[in-house]
Parts: C-alpha cells; structure tokens; sequence
C-alpha cells in the first residue's frame, strides 16, 4: 500500500511538472477535475477487485 501511494504520489507532481511547463499556471484549476475523476474511478476498479462482494 505504502508503494503505490508513493508512486500515486510521484506520479502526480510529475503531471503537474508537465502541465506548468507546457500549460502554465492557468491550466491547473482546469485538469483538476479530470484528475480527480480518473482518481475516482481507479479507488472505484480497486475497491471492487481487493474487496469482492460475497454471495
């Protein structure tokens, strides 16, 4: 667990990195949101794969 909020962790100051080199300041605000629901969905898939439902 601690590796992959790690890499979660690595892997979003590298995409913020990008965006202020290519974008500016201007874009965060904007690819927040589409960040926070790939975020969304990836905790939605995990949830569902590490704790299946019983029947």
């Amino acid at each position: 667990m601690v590796t992959c909020w790690n890499l979660g962790i690595a892997a979003a100051a590298f995409a913020g990195g990008v965006l202020l080199d290519h974008t500016g300041p201007g874009s965060l605000p904007w690819s927040a949101p589409a960040l926070l629901a790939l975020a969304l969905t990836i905790t939605a898939a995990a949830r569902h794969h590490g704790f299946p439902t019983r029947r």
